[in-house]
């Protein structure tokens, strides 16, 4: 109900925008109605209007505003278009916004959303980078951004074969998360660390708590392919083949429905290894393939994982 009313006020706002003069209301205006549409899924939208309140907010110099459109376009390149490029790109251009701005808020947002990036995309050059940048602004490390980053740092513990430490850093996190995507993956990332760990009845708890959010979303976005993904490497690694198929073939279709071709690569890779329990050096050669693969889509940090 409450999204239907922001939809009704937006549209009405944007009814009476050509009377409007003021570049800055109108970017302003431009910018609430794209993220009315994000919040909608009419990612569409979304895109058209926040890209209209950039070059606006651009021209009017008015960098808090521009850095908010921005974040726009971040989410709907991450989330809808799985686009890493476009959304790395979003991210240069709304810290730089920010920091025009004098907004230490605006800049930590993407720093923090560029770590989760290049943790997936393995770059430990960059990743440095970002350190240094987050050790400048350690002020504004409060308990709430650290836990931003505790994704990261579990698939960088997973990197060193410590998955029951990525297992204890993520463990009690999906219950603070509100919205209903992420906190499926959380719990999928949960589950996999868990079973990683060779901590089986934390695992099965966890992908019993993702599955229960998952039958409620559309499959065939990034993020939901992502944690089928996850769902199904948890289930191979827990030995419970059957489960593990279904879990590969559903993470199949709804990386094909989406076509998101990173999505398709995890599946790929997910399938290679679960080959490899029973498969011989044939199938040893393949998981190296997939895993190659990853590393194209700016998914080493994964593939190193697997």
């Amino acid at each position: 109900r409450i999204v239907v009313v922001e939809r009704d006020a937006a549209r009405r706002a944007l009814t009476r925008l050509p009377g409007v003069e003021d570049d800055g209301v109108r970017a302003r205006v431009l910018h609430q109605a794209s993220y009315v549409a994000l919040n909608d899924d009419d990612t569409t939208a979304a895109k058209s209007l926040a890209e209209r309140a950039l070059a606006r907010a651009d021209a009017s110099f008015l960098y808090d505003l521009a850095a908010r459109a921005l974040s726009v376009l971040f989410n709907v390149a991450m989330l809808q278009d799985d686009d890493v490029c476009s959304a790395r790109e979003a991210l240069m251009r709304l810290e730089e916004a920010g920091r025009k701005a004098g907004s230490d808020g605006l800049r930590l947002y993407a720093i923090l959303n560029a770590y989760a990036i290049e943790v997936d995309a393995g770059d430990t050059v960059a990743l440095e980078q970002l350190d240094r940048k987050l050790e400048e602004m350690q002020v504004l490390l409060t308990a709430t951004v650290t836990e931003a980053l505790l994704p990261a740092q579990a698939l960088c513990a997973a990197w060193d074969g410590r998955f029951a430490h990525a297992y204890d850093l993520l463990a009690v996190s999906a219950e603070k998360l509100f919205d209903e995507d992420r906190t499926a993956y959380r719990w999928a990332e949960i589950a996999v660390y868990a079973a990683a760990a060779g901590k089986s009845a934390p695992a099965r708890a966890a992908l019993d708590s993702c599955r229960a959010i998952l039958r409620a979303l559309e499959v065939s976005k990034p993020l939901a392919v992502r944690t089928a993904v996850y769902l199904a490497l948890a289930e191979t690694l827990l030995g419970n083949d059957d489960a593990a198929r279904d879990a590969i073939a559903e993470a199949r279709i709804a990386a094909e429905l989406g076509r998101h071709g990173r999505g398709s690569a995890l599946v790929d890779a997910v399938a290679a290894f679960y080959a490899c329990r029973t498969g011989g050096a044939q199938a040893f050669l393949a998981l190296g393939d997939a895993l190659d693969a990853l590393d194209r889509c700016e998914l080493r940090g994964v593939a190193r994982f697997i």
